[in-house]
C-alpha cells in the first residue's frame, strides 16, 4: 500500500496522499515517517480541520494519528503562532 500510495499522483491532491502515508506510518509505529508525511501534507494544503463531510473530523481527532498525539513533536506542528 504504502509502495502505491507514493507512486501515486493526482492533480489538486491538496497533501491528502501524504497524509495517507502519515497514517499508515503512524500505525506501524514509524513515528519519524509519519511526522514527515504528514509535515508535507501540510505544506502540500491539507486543511488542519474540517477534513470530510462529517462534522468534528480533523488531524487533532483522527484515530489513525492517535500513537502521535503525545508526542511533543505533534503538539509543536499545531501549537497556535502569533
Amino acid at each position: 500500500m504504502v509502495a502505491q500510495l507514493s507512486a501515486f499522483r493526482r492533480p489538486y491532491d491538496h497533501g491528502q496522499t501524504s497524509y495517507a502515508l502519515a497514517q499508515l506510518a503512524a500505525q506501524r509505529g514509524d513515528t519519524t515517517s509519519a511526522f514527515l508525511y504528514l509535515e508535507r501534507s501540510l505544506d502540500q494544503g491539507m486543511p488542519t480541520e474540517d477534513m470530510s463531510n462529517q462534522p468534528g473530523h480533523s488531524i487533532h481527532t483522527d484515530l489513525m494519528l492517535s500513537p502521535l498525539w503525545g508526542m511533543a513533536r505533534f503538539r509543536e506542528l499545531f501549537r497556535p503562532t502569533g
